[in-house]
């Protein structure tokens, strides 16, 4: 890399670093302001009429601020918890948990029946059994499937 090469990268980092600690809340460019501002300042070479070319926007966000900023922006695509919740309720609302082999499994409330159980001895008067899909195409093919059992 040639000398000159290595002042333009030193120029163009020390102008990026520069235009990122405007704090912009009327849209403009931080780059634009930054580029205009070092313009004003060539130009006006004579000491007493360098006017300072600050902008009236605040420089520099508080490391804690743009920590948090940063933080947010990288937790966006994330849910938020009430969200979440709603999500769970109308996935629970659709499906009633039955026991199969001893395990409680969930199913949905369409391929589950209300069977009464005997509770000579507690708990509830009745319990969810799983039926299956109700799907015409899965019960067309177990019929199959039993018919072709049978013939054999």
């Amino acid at each position: 890399m040639t000398e000159e090469q290595k002042t333009e990268i030193s120029y163009l980092l020390d102008l990026v670093f520069e235009a990122s600690k405007w704090k912009i809340e009327d849209g403009q460019d931080a780059i634009r302001l930054e580029v205009e501002s070092r313009i004003r300042n060539l130009i006006l070479t004579d000491e007493a009429t360098v006017v300072s070319c600050e902008p009236e926007i605040s420089p520099v966000l508080a490391a804690d601020d743009f920590n948090a900023l940063e933080a947010a922006r990288l937790n966006e695509h994330l849910a938020s918890p009430e969200k979440a919740t709603k999500t769970v309720n109308e996935w629970k609302a659709k499906r009633v948990r039955c026991q199969e082999n001893g395990h409680p499994v969930w199913h949905l409330r369409s391929e589950c029946v209300k069977e009464p159980r005997d509770n000579r001895n507690g708990g509830p008067a009745w319990t969810w059994r799983w039926i299956g899909p109700q799907d015409k195409k899965a019960q067309e093919e177990a019929m199959w499937a039993e018919h072709e059992k049978g013939e054999e």
